[in-house]
Order: structure tokens, then sequence, then C-alpha cells
């Protein structure tokens, strides 16, 4: 028989001015999970289930469209992997008196590619009840990204050249950053 869930669970990293930190490998992450009924109030000392699975990650330079609306469903975000990944860490914790609870580990020093870990929290309340919420955090080797683009793939001699550059972090949040740009002859 199915019920209909009475409370949400959600998983969450710091932030850092109103926008998720981003994390560098060999940092330890620290997520909190809270619980709490959708008619109010905490889902105290209930008994939290974490997993924290791995799995490596790949930053995807995706080009604004004309219509934007058509290309939705073939977003390379959305045709990720959603599933498995390494164990990395398995835990039982307790919420508090106000529905929360926090899962940290560290993650690996000097890995060769970037990562990112998915949480996942089931929460059974006192009534046996089990709810699953999950969160991302993806750790990277450096803490942004630089793509340049140019407005043509083909120019001719004396063609003015037009390059944007769009500098992102891992949680694809803009930055501003300043840097160097060389142009070499091949």
């Amino acid at each position: 028989e199915y019920k209909l869930p009475e409370f949400k669970v959600s998983v969450a990293t710091p932030e850092e001015n109103g926008k998720r930190k981003s994390f560098r490998l060999g940092e330890r992450i620290e997520a909190a999970i809270t619980a709490e009924y959708y008619f109010g109030g905490p889902v105290a000392d209930a008994e939290v289930q974490v997993v924290v699975y791995q799995n490596p990650f790949y930053l995807y330079w995706q080009r604004d469209r004309d219509y934007p609306w058509y290309y939705e469903d073939f977003s390379p975000w959305q045709m990720r992997r959603r599933g498995g990944g390494q164990v990395i860490k398995r835990e039982t914790v307790r919420t508090d008196s106000e529905g929360k609870a926090t899962v940290s580990f560290d993650t690996p020093r000097g890995f060769g590619s970037d990562l990112e870990f998915r949480i996942e929290a089931r929460v059974t309340d006192s009534s046996r009840r089990e709810i699953v919420g999950q969160g991302t955090v993806r750790v990277t080797r450096q803490r942004y990204y630089v793509d340049a683009h140019a407005d043509r793939n083909l120019y001719r001699p004396e063609d003015k050249v037009r390059v944007a550059f769009k500098a992102l972090d891992a949680n694809s949040q803009p930055l501003a950053v300043e840097g160097t740009v060389k142009v070499a002859r091949s």
C-alpha cells in the first residue's frame, strides 16, 4: 500500500558568500543532513544510514544555444551516470533534536582526476518510515576552469578574431578571474 511521505530529507554542503563551496582534492568535506516533517517540525532522534559514493567527474562545456528549450533533454549533465560508484564510506548516525545530522569524510590527496561524491542519506523515523535524500559535491584538482571560444572556426588573413572566455568553478558557478592570453602561430 502506498502512503504519501510525511517528511523530507535534504543533504547540503557548506556555502561561502551564498554559493556552494568548491573543494579541492585532499580537503575534508562535511555535509549537513536535515529531516523535517511536511506539516512542520524536525524528525528528531531518527536513524540515518549514510552512504558516500565516489565517481569520476568530467566538466562538459556546453555552449548557449538559440533555442535552449529544444535541447534540454540532451544535456550532458543529464547523460551522466547517476547510479553506482565506489562506496567510500558507510555510517549510521542519529538526528539531533532539530532533525539534523552531519557526515564528514576526507578526499584523496594527489588523485589523478577530478571526483564527484554522491551522499545518500536514508532516514527512518519512529514509525519505521524510510525517506531517502541525496546531494553531490565535486572535488577538483584546481579551483576553476577556463573555456575559450572563438566566434568562428575559420579565419582569413587580416580578419579580426573574437574569443570569449568563460571561467567556472566545479559547481558551474561563474567566477571573476584575471589571466594572461598567449597567441601562437602554427
